[in-house]
């Protein structure tokens, strides 16, 4: 029995288009990532760091605040920055602004911490939407 070849080339295409999707499926999607000057930033870097942040801003003893925000936000932060300063320098300027306020207060952690810290998580979720890179909140 003879089988037309259009019915085997379309059943061969259709094979292929189905082995295609299902290697597809099986594969992450690329992250989303931006860059500046001091490298490469992630979409887990930005959680990390938004993570990191938001530990602290719950922080109550000065050591402790400053080792957290020291060993998991600092260096990120300036990265985060710099990638931010590609698409809009006011932004980057404005994270930088609040990175330093909250690190001229860290040792002693006064009364206007909170106020600074917010300050802080603004500036960079507002940095890390130019970036088109997640920005969640405290409370995920």
């Amino acid at each position: 029995m003879r089988v037309p070849g259009g019915i085997v080339k379309g059943s061969l295409v259709s094979l292929a288009l189905v082995v295609v999707a299902c290697t597809a499926a099986g594969r992450a999607t690329p992250e989303t990532t931006a860059s500046g000057v001091l490298g490469i930033v992630t979409g887990s870097d930005a959680r990390e760091t938004l993570a990191a942040l938001c530990e602290l801003r719950g922080s109550t003893g000065p050591s402790a605040a400053e080792a957290l925000f020291f060993d998991r936000a600092h260096e990120r932060l300036h990265e985060i920055a710099a990638a931010v300063e590609q698409v809009d320098r006011a932004a980057a300027g404005r994270l930088l602004e609040a990175k330093e306020r909250v690190e001229a207060g860290i040792g002693t952690l006064p009364h206007s911490f909170a106020s600074n810290m917010e300050g802080l998580l603004e500036a960079t979720r507002a940095g890390l939407a130019e970036l088109g890179l997640p920005s969640p909140g405290c409370d995920v």
